[in-house]
Formats: structure tokens, C-alpha cells, sequence
């Protein structure tokens, strides 16, 4: 192998390796985004169940509560409400799993290229030298 297809190996193995960080580092910030997103949503579940809470603490507070209006509350909430509310909840626990199973895939291929990235350099250093012992 000539010089100067050392050379460009070479340079082409930097301009891989360039792109790999590159790539991780738009890994690593998709990765940080969705772990945001996961700890929002975390805590979007824990209002949403503390509000349903509430509101069924409401509806057994019935001491205080009588009538028409408090038959109607409590129908409702037993009823559409309970139903409706544990639908949103299960819908915001699957997204975070959502947004789990992504946060995971970006990690994964963070790491991935550190491993790429891991290669290249020696792929670099190794020509490197090559290049070196042409000179010697």
C-alpha cells in the first residue's frame, strides 16, 4: 500500500470517526430530552392520581354530602369519570413506556459509537503509524 493511499484511509477514518461523535453526541441529547419528557409525564401521572383520589374522597365523603346533587357527583364519578380518568392515566403510563423504550434505544446507541468511535481511533493510530514508517 502506497503513501498516499495511507493518507487517505486516514483521512477517511477521521472524517468516519468526526461523524460518529457527531452522531453520539445527537444520541446522547435525544437521550437527555426524553429522560425530561419521562419526568414529566412521571409527574403528570402522580397529579392525575392524586386528583382522581381526590375526587373519590369526594364522592365517600357522603356525611357531609347529600341530595340530588351529591347522588349525581357521585353516580358521575363512579361512573364516566372513573372510567374516562383510568383510560388518561393508562394512556399517559403508555407513552411513558414510550418514552422510556427510546430514551433506552438512544442510550444504547450512544454507546454503540463510543465502541465505533473506539475502533476508528485505533483504525487512525494504526495508519498513523504506517504513514510514520514511511519516512523511517
Amino acid at each position: 500500500m502506497g503513501l498516499d493511499d495511507l493518507k487517505s484511509q486516514r483521512s477517511s477514518k477521521i472524517r468516519q470517526a468526526e461523524q460518529a461523535e457527531s452522531d453520539k453526541r445527537s444520541a446522547e441529547r435525544k437521550a437527555q430530552q426524553l429522560r425530561q419528557a419521562y419526568k414529566q409525564l412521571n409527574s403528570a401521572i402522580d397529579e392525575a392520581r392524586k386528583l382522581r383520589s381526590a375526587v373519590n374522597n369526594k364522592k365517600s365523603a357522603g356525611d357531609e354530602w347529600k341530595g340530588r346533587k351529591a347522588e349525581k357527583y357521585s353516580d358521575y364519578v363512579s361512573g364516566p369519570f372513573k372510567s374516562n380518568f383510568n383510560t388518561y392515566i393508562d394512556r399517559l403510563d403508555n407513552l411513558q413506556d414510550a418514552v422510556n423504550r427510546e430514551m433506552v434505544r438512544q442510550e444504547n446507541r450512544a454507546i454503540d459509537l463510543d465502541w465505533d468511535i473506539l475502533g476508528l481511533r485505533k483504525s487512525i493510530n494504526n495508519l498513523w503509524h504506517q504513514i510514520q514508517n514511511w519516512f523511517n
